[in-house]
């Protein structure tokens, strides 16, 4: 979604929030202003990388998101008050998204690797799967992780999105069937 001359964002689902124990640094009320748009700008203003639109009224700004759960997307179903077209998450909930600054969206740009199903990357690396709904999810999910330089996206799998980085104990990784190497 195209932002303005400053900044874009990418949605990236709804998520619980816990009043006591928030994911985000900061909260603003602007409830009848409230949007997508006016919440990057607000939250791209003070450095951060995520913003949560809270209750159809509040602008929540983060380094970090999701300690709570991730819920079905039809949970954020308030509308945004400055522009009904768009959800502004619900009452414990947030509409979730990553803001990419100065109109730069090469954040996302995870080339094709050469690497195919069934070879095994050239490092010993760490994997972590997860369940995402879609390869953008999975490539977002990497971008919200500083270790992560590459995904695996399998098609059909439960865990069909795994991060791979070099932390922790890394160990050879063959490309599953089907799963196909982006890496940044």
């Amino acid at each position: 979604m195209y932002l303005g001359e400053a900044t874009r964002y990418h949605y990236i689902g709804c998520f619980e929030d816990e009043p006591t124990d928030n994911d985000f640094d900061t909260r603003t009320r602007m409830s009848g202003t409230l949007t997508p748009t006016v919440c990057a700008a607000h939250c791209t203003d003070r450095g951060y990388i995520f913003m949560g639109l809270g209750g159809g009224r509040n602008c929540k700004c983060g380094m970090a998101y999701g300690k709570h759960g991730e819920q079905p997307d039809t949970g954020c179903n308030v509308a945004c008050p400055g522009d009904g077209t768009f959800m502004c998450g619900a009452l414990g909930l947030n509409s979730v998204y990553r803001i990419y600054k100065y109109d730069n969206f090469n954040e996302l740009l995870f080339h094709d690797s050469l690497v195919s199903a069934g070879d095994e990357l050239t490092r010993n690396v760490t994997t972590s799967p997860v369940g995402v709904a879609s390869v953008l999810r999975c490539g977002v999910h990497c971008l919200a992780s500083p270790s992560c330089f590459g995904v695996v996206w399998i098609p059909g799998s439960v865990k069909n999105c795994v991060l791979i980085s070099g932390i922790g104990n890394p160990g050879v990784y063959t490309i599953p069937t089907g799963g196909k190497y982006y890496h940044n």
